[in-house]
């Protein structure tokens, strides 16, 4: 989205672009968005600029890091959202009822778990090698997020 926004402002000769970011889950929990928020503002000044060296930039001027391993890993956890198992990504799954109000069902999704599960094992293993020199509750909150949807996972493999 933040593309094809800035190109076509750019197309259109806009002098700025402003970028806003909101959380419609239920945590409030601001560190996922940092990624975009650099996205935005990079996209702002350099509306032109090269995608396939903005994880870079990001990772020498946000975080201080010789290696691209963060973002890198913020893209991989991203794939999760892909697959139906997970519902897009949302947040509902923490706040879902454990059993079914009285008469109805709902569906509960197994479907790509062995793909999550890579994907998570894949996104832990590039966190671990980011080597961050700032922003380590960064560093904590994705580590949360993936043991997060690995517990999801492991309740899907084994409901008992």
């Amino acid at each position: 989205n933040i593309d094809v926004f800035v190109n076509e402002g750019y197309k259109a000769g806009a002098s700025g672009v402003l970028t806003c970011f909101w959380d419609l889950s239920q945590t409030g929990l601001f560190s996922n968005m940092w990624y975009g928020a650099y996205y935005g503002a990079d996209k702002s000044w350099n509306p032109t600029s090269d995608n396939t060296s903005f994880d870079v930039r990001y990772s020498a001027g946000a975080l201080a890091c010789d290696n691209t391993n963060f973002a890198c890993a913020v893209q991989k956890l991203n794939e999760l959202r892909l697959l139906e198992l997970t519902d897009d990504m949302k947040d509902k799954f923490l706040f879902e009822r454990l059993l079914p109000q009285k008469g109805k069902r709902f569906k509960v999704s197994v479907a790509d778990l062995d793909k999550a599960l890579i994907i998570l094992d894949e996104a832990e293993a590039l966190l671990k090698q980011a080597n961050l020199q700032l922003y380590h509750k960064d560093e904590a909150y994705l580590q949360f997020a993936i043991d997060l949807y690995k517990h999801l996972c492991s309740k899907q493999q084994d409901p008992a």
